[in-house]
């Protein structure tokens, strides 16, 4: 969602990609069975259409730099 919110407000930049996935370790995510990982998800699926909805054609054709 961060990155959204970047789109949004206009940044500039983009927050670099966390390429270790250190939330993932941290969360144990690959110790635990999918299904209780996946179904926020699900019930957040709405609220991703809605805010991707809600952004118009000129904050998506933004090009915002992503850090490498």
């Amino acid at each position: 969602m961060q990155r959204i919110d970047e789109y949004v407000a206009r940044a500039p930049a983009l927050h670099a990609a966390d390429m270790s996935n250190r939330k993932t370790y941290e969360a144990n995510h690959n110790d635990v069975p999918v299904e209780p990982i996946c179904s926020p998800f699900a019930t957040g699926e709405w609220t991703w259409s809605s805010v991707l909805m809600g952004l118009n054609q000129k904050c998506l054709l933004a090009q915002p730099s992503i850090p490498a």
